[in-house]
């Protein structure tokens, strides 16, 4: 029996993280607050007019029709921001109408001059561009770095929190964004070891103790662990793991889980090694992951002119099947001469990236780095990739002056809230991959005789586009005919369905014969979960609110009637067979 339409209220958010930076305004013109498009980028402080700058923001709308062209530097407006007496590295935003952004001291820049001595995470006020500690240096509500600095930070707008690595001690941290300031509200140790003593003390290297990259998707916190190195190829890989997020709380549910070990370069002799993966992010348009590398000789970076060999990476599918996409991004077409590279070959061409790297929407892919085309800034890629050869013909080079020394970068515009277009109905559906699904619904043609005994024509398909943005065409995962007892007009349709490995989008066909054989027909109450999982429906009386049906699992309906005075009456039953009553009563008032 079909249900009545019933809007159920959902927001749903679509997040996109990476790293970054920014502090107070120094630029005649404000780019504040953030627009969809824009990137903030950080980089090694660069002392101007006895200022030291580390953070812009970006304008990198459309830079086509702001003047960029391919086989040429772009010089896009920018926005400069002060030092918040720390370089920083690692950068977030949330999903304020105006972003505040939120960033991270670090030692990654090989520096002196402005060591990360402090332990304070900051925050830029989305309208103002005011900078203050969020997480205070000091106290008991207080993450210790002992002067090694964070990894990275991302945030969870599923429940309003930022996560937060360190260079320091292995812990990913937990921190509440509903405050003025930070609160700590939990940690999560992945792997066990001793404390580490010392001042600085970073986490060790070859035991895999070290985490850099966060980043946060569906429930799930993902982080890389850094191994190895081009200063230290010790022949251990790099690798991405998980940890689960409780749904309600928010809180870790762990354990950890191995999603993806890095592989080693391709082309490079004399050493098996990979550079460590600095960011993690993931596009709300199809799920994928994106990672960027960043060249390190040392704990505290490298001389500051060592980009090569650091790549980025996109990797499709889900949580447990994550395998890397035909889709390729190269920074640039060339290498860059004047590296300090130490392995025996020559650098690999193509793989400038500095760590920081994000989808900005269904448009394009920027990466930090340096000498792409002889600037220093972003290389900004098409979304679905690009090759070696055709990679200057394709990408986008913005100069960002000063930035000799690039970081990391968030680009706004996935991390926004998306209302569905009714605003009042519920949002995106996204089936995992290789994962069995069950489909139902009813049908009645339209034209049907009273005594009809079954439909030919109405049928549901399922299909999916696959490949790359669905560049490999489009597969049916089934063909389902409506089957079983027709109840009051209206017949069951039900079948199961695997999601390919390599799916891009869901297509669901409603369809009532073709040609000759078209009639019009109706189609009710389609569903769709999970093969191992179980769903009920309900529906009320939009008057009264009285409850008038439930659906079970098989989408056979228990109805409900009431009389006149709101009392129930009669519960019937929608089974294979037909429709049964299984309780009745009559309720009378006697008269005196």
């Amino acid at each position: 029996m079909p249900l009545k339409n019933i809007h159920m209220k959902k927001i749903f958010f679509c997040f996109i993280y990476l790293s970054g930076c920014l502090i107070n305004n120094i630029s005649a013109q404000s780019l504040l607050p953030l627009q969809k498009g824009m990137t903030v980028f950080t980089h090694k402080a660069i002392i101007t007019s006895f200022q030291a700058q580390s953070i812009d923001i970006v304008d990198t709308r459309n830079p086509p029709a702001n003047g960029a062209t391919h086989f040429s530097n772009w010089h896009p407006t920018i926005q400069h921001f002060l030092e918040p007496h720390d370089e920083v590295f690692g950068v977030t935003i949330d999903n304020k109408p105006n972003p505040n952004i939120y960033v991270t001291p670090t030692t990654c820049y090989l520096s002196t001059a402005f060591p990360a001595t402090s332990n304070i995470i900051y925050k830029i006020n989305g309208t103002t561009g005011a900078v203050g500690p969020y997480l205070f240096g000091s106290g008991p509500n207080t993450i210790q770095t002992f002067s090694v600095g964070y990894g990275n930070i991302c945030f969870d707008g599923d429940h309003n929190q930022l996560f937060v690595t360190t260079m320091h001690d292995g812990k990913i941290y937990r921190i509440s964004v509903t405050n003025t300031t930070g609160t700590i509200l939990s940690s999560f140790d992945p792997f066990t070891h001793a404390p580490y003593p010392g001042t600085p003390a970073y986490a060790p290297l070859a035991t895999g103790e070290r985490l850099w990259g966060i980043g946060y998707y569906k429930n799930k916190v993902y982080f890389s662990v850094w191994a190895c190195d081009e200063g230290r190829q010790n022949g251990n890989h790099n690798t991405i793991w998980s940890i689960d997020v409780d749904p309600v709380t928010g809180n870790f549910i762990g354990p950890e889980k191995l999603e993806i070990t890095i592989p080693f370069l391709t082309g490079v002799t004399g050493g098996n090694y990979s550079n460590p993966v600095s960011c993690i992010s993931f596009s709300s348009v199809t799920g994928n992951m994106l990672l960027a590398e960043r060249t390190m000789l040392a704990d505290n970076g490298n001389s500051g002119f060592c980009w090569d060999n650091a790549r980025v990476m996109e990797y499709v599918g889900s949580s447990g099947a994550w395998l890397p996409s035909p889709n390729q991004f190269f920074t640039n077409a060339t290498a860059y001469n004047g590296s300090c590279n130490i392995s025996p070959s020559p650098p690999l061409p193509g793989t400038l990236c500095s760590g920081g790297a994000c989808y900005q929407s269904n448009q394009f892919v920027i990466a930090s780095g340096a000498y792409f085309f002889g600037s220093s800034g972003l290389s900004i890629m098409p979304f679905t990739g690009n090759s070696l050869a055709s990679a200057d013909a394709l990408n986008y080079y913005a100069d960002i002056i000063p930035a000799d020394n690039p970081g990391c970068l968030v680009t706004y515009g996935d991390n926004t809230i998306v209302p569905p277009p009714c605003y009042d109905c519920i949002g995106s559906f996204g089936p995992q991959l290789n994962k069995k699904y069950l489909i139902s619904g009813w049908v009645k043609d339209a034209n049907a005789p009273v005594n009809v005994t079954g439909y030919t024509n109405p049928k549901i398909e399922v299909q999916f586009d696959v490949g790359p943005n669905g560049s490999g065409g489009t597969v049916s995962a089934g063909i389902y005919p409506a089957a079983g007892q027709v109840i009051d007009g209206w017949q069951r349709i039900e079948g199961e369905f695997l999601v390919p490995a390599n799916a891009f989008k869901i297509r669901i066909k409603l369809e009532c014969g073709s040609g000759s054989n078209s009639q019009p027909c109706l189609f009710d109450d389609i569903r769709v979960f999970p093969f191992d999982g179980s769903m009920k429906s309900y529906v009320y009386d939009p008057d009264n609110l009285r409850l008038v049906a439930e659906l079970d699992e098989r989408n056979y309906a228990t109805l409900y009637e009431y009389d006149e005075e709101g009392k129930l009456t009669r519960v019937k039953k929608e089974t294979e067979k037909g429709k049964m009553t299984i309780k009745e009563s009559k309720n009378s008032t006697h008269k005196k």
